[in-house]
Formats: C-alpha cells, sequence, structure tokens
C-alpha cells in the first residue's frame, strides 16, 4: 500500500520556524552543521556503522516483541555487497511513520521509550546520514510502505567553503520484497567509500568473504551477539 508523503526535498535538519529573520537562520545552521561535526568526530571504529544498523534492529524487533503481536518472529537480514561497497539491514520490527522518518536524521531526536532498549540518544541516525554519502531508508507500518533517500550526506558535513547544499530527503519507491508478508519493518542501505571521512572505505578490508565469516565477526565486534545480563532473556 501506497500513500501521499511530504517527504520528497524535505530537510531533516531546516530550522522550522519561518519567522526567523535570514541571520538567525543562518546561525542555527552552522550551529546545526557543527554539531553534526562533533557527531561525526565521535565515531571512529570500523564497526561504528554495523553496529548502529544493527543496534536499531535489534530494538525495533525487540519493541514490536513487547506488543505481544500473536505468531511473531523477529528477523533480522544483514546484506554485506562487497564489490558494490553497500551495505543493507532489514528488520521485521515495528516500523516507522511518515512523522519519524521525517526526523529521526535530526541530531538528539529518539522515537524509543523503554529504557532498557541499546540506543535512545539520538545521534546513530545523523551518524548514519552524514557520515557517509548514500542513505536509503525504507520503513513500514501497517502495511504502508514509505522510502527516502538523502544524498551527498557526509560531503556536505565535511565541506567548509559553504558550496555544498545540505541535502534533503528525496522520495522513492518503496520496494522491500523480504518485508512483502510483514505489516512492519525497516531497510536501511549505506553505500560506503564515496567521500575520504567514511568508515570502512571498502568492505574487503577485514578479509571475510563468507556469510558465515561476516556473522562471526559482527557477533563479535556489535550488539548482534552482546550479553545483556541486566535484561530479561530475549
Amino acid at each position: 500500500m501506497v500513500t501521499p508523503t511530504h517527504l520528497d526535498g524535505f530537510d531533516p535538519l531546516a530550522d522550522d520556524d519561518s519567522t526567523n529573520s535570514a541571520a538567525l537562520t543562518h546561525i542555527f545552521e552552522v550551529s546545526r552543521k557543527r554539531e553534526v561535526q562533533n557527531i561525526l568526530k565521535s565515531y571512529t571504529g570500523t564497526f561504528d556503522l554495523f553496529s548502529e544498523l544493527l543496534q536499531n534492529s535489534l530494538d525495533a524487533v525487540q519493541a514490536r516483541q513487547r506488543q505481544g503481536t500473536v505468531g511473531y518472529e523477529p528477523h533480522i537480514r544483514v546484506y554485506v555487497d562487497i564489490p558494490d561497497r553497500k551495505v543493507s539491514i532489514i528488520d521485521n520490527g515495528i516500523g516507522m511513520d511518515e512523522g519519524q522518518l521525517k526526523y529521526c536524521l535530526r541530531p538528539s531526536v529518539s522515537f524509543k521509550k523503554q529504557a532498557e532498549l541499546r540506543g535512545h540518544k539520538g545521534v546513530g541516525a545523523t551518524f548514519l546520514a552524514y557520515g557517509f554519502s548514500f542513505i536509503k531508508l525504507q520503513s513500514k507500518q501497517n502495511n504502508t510502505g514509505i522510502a527516502v533517500i538523502l544524498r551527498q550526506g557526509r560531503q556536505w558535513a565535511e565541506d567548509n567553503s559553504g558550496t555544498i547544499p545540505r541535502p534533503k530527503l528525496a522520495e522513492t519507491d518503496f520496494a522491500v520484497s523480504e518485508l512483502t508478508n510483514d505489516q512492519s519493518g525497516t531497510s536501511v542501505e549505506i553505500i560506503v567509500g564515496k567521500s575520504p571521512g567514511e568508515r570502512p572505505r571498502d568492505l574487503s578490508w577485514l578479509g571475510a568473504r563468507s556469510a558465515e565469516q561476516w556473522y562471526d565477526v559482527l557477533r563479535i565486534k556489535t550488539p548482534l551477539g552482546g550479553v545483556y545480563l541486566s535484561t530479561s532473556k530475549f
């Protein structure tokens, strides 16, 4: 099912107050860019990309599991395309509606309420959007899918000359075959190595070539294999 949205051309970092003067708007924009740059500087690990993606998916399926949906079986699919430098994570968790998808990339914005969830600081999605040059977000709730693409996030974040405009969302068709039979879920696709500041620069540095090898590595280096002694069995 597809419904009209208001995401195309939306700037996730835009100032919502249209009454501000041009000078004040510019000050806010400079401040917001500095905030994004500080967030990116806090991510220095090669596995940060995978950790943030998997953390969000784990939180999403755990939140849906808590809803008590009859017959629900959580699934998280990880695709690592080494030649095309593409990472995709698809989960059948609670998904996002238009408003959540619209604002989830803003710094310090989080829609997670449970304290026991892995992420709730609101910086992970900002890192994914502006730490790389291409991100495609597709999400589904109540059998309604929406999809957007953000390009050149990293280029804008690293540009101090003011020549690269702040990227805006571009709507695209929702197309996640893995979620055809699920009423909700989210797919995040990121292409790495398009900008010098991105980590990782390519997906072959590790030497892992098979799904089994990647699975073992991700269990060691990301929340996929985390042991949480303070939470209930999941």
